[in-house]
């Protein structure tokens, strides 16, 4: 149910309907944080979501605070080079520029960086 949720949602924010798609990504991430625990990666993947639709509609402030806790569930749950981590950190790299704060934009940008390496240096 929370992924056909969080499906209609992207759907909903793709067309622009963004009061639409809000209810359903926080209804989705509701049924994803009692069904599979509020740090299960596919909490996570709706908090990107959440958080990608707080920020097309410059909520920048909730925006971060959702990418935050989507890359701490993706730093305990995915291996140290994976993708996801990558992405977080460029999500808030991105965040922090538009709250322009320079200080975590650089950390964030730095950590990305890093990932992103990590990433190369797989087989």
């Amino acid at each position: 149910m929370a992924d056909v949720l969080n499906n209609f949602a992207w759907y909903y924010e793709s067309q622009g309907a963004y009061q639409k798609a809000e209810p359903l990504y926080r209804r989705a991430l509701a049924i994803q944080e009692r069904a599979r625990g509020p740090r299960h990666p596919s909490v996570a993947v709706v908090l990107e979501n959440l958080a990608a639709l707080s920020f097309s509609q410059g909520g920048y402030a909730e925006a971060a605070a959702l990418f935050r806790r989507a890359l701490e569930i993706h730093e305990k749950s995915a291996p140290p080079d994976s993708e996801a981590i990558s992405a977080a950190w460029k999500n808030l790299t991105v965040v922090y520029e538009r709250l322009g704060d320079v200080a975590r934009a650089v950390e964030a940008r730095e950590r990305m960086f890093a990932a992103k390496r990590s990433l190369e240096k797989k087989p």
